[in-house]
């Protein structure tokens, strides 16, 4: 029997997998992940614009994805336009690390976490965020906006946050909060090394009835 080349083509079927963890983009082809239609969790890493763009296309991989995390350790992944993941009706958890983009996807009303790091982003995201839902956790770490302002602003913004991160955003300087403040249910706050962010305010402070807990080191 003749043995397999190492390079020779094979066809990809693998409709029930539901987990992809981890995998490196180089040894994926784009087209192969819309075959993966039962996929709950994907875990990519070296993204590329091809897959971008087969994520973000006109119709969704999986309709039961649940948690996406893409992580560019490679080639330009960068995003001058915006992109939807709405479509993902089924995602709660989301993390983006390393994949620049100057403006935040669109995002689905069901995400619960999400983590930003090092997306380099223009726009303030807090005007898509605050809008979401169910989002009760969010992580901006490190060079994930490179704005000077987040507009936290809104009787009816943020509202079932719970947890809030802003870790390393070394060009924030101030956190609108409008005459109305919502995140009624903001019981962690947690700021690092944000040193040209201004004093948090007393207001803030006291939100959710004094049951928050804040932390701040900038040094």
């Amino acid at each position: 029997m003749r043995p397999l080349c190492k390079y020779q083509q094979v066809q990809v079927l693998l409709p029930h997998l539901q987990t992809l963890s981890m995998i490196n983009c180089s040894d994926l082809q784009p087209t192969w992940l819309l075959k993966f239609t039962n996929l709950r969790k994907l875990e990519l890493k070296k993204v590329t614009p091809e897959i971008m763009e087969v994520l973000c296309g006109p119709e969704p991989i999986s309709k039961k994805l649940e948690v996406l995390y893409l992580c560019r350790w490679g080639s330009d992944c960068s995003m001058n336009r915006r992109v939807s993941l709405a479509k993902y009706e089924r995602l709660m958890k989301l993390k983006l690390r390393i994949v620049v983009m100057q403006q935040l996807l669109e995002l689905p009303p069901s995400l619960i976490k999400l983590t930003l790091e090092r997306t380099e982003l223009m726009e303030d995201p807090m005007n898509i965020l605050k809008n979401l839902p169910k989002l009760k956790i969010l992580h901006l770490y490190q060079n994930s906006y490179r704005g000077s302002k987040m507009d936290c602003s809104g009787a009816d913004s943020f509202p079932q946050l719970e947890i809030l991160k802003l870790i390393y955003l070394p060009e924030l300087e101030e956190l609108i909060e409008g005459e109305e403040m919502g995140m009624p249910k903001l019981r962690k706050l947690i700021i690092y090394y944000c040193p040209k962010l201004v004093p948090i305010s007393e207001r803030l402070q006291r939100v959710a009835d004094g049951k928050l807990k804040l932390e701040v080191i900038n040094r």
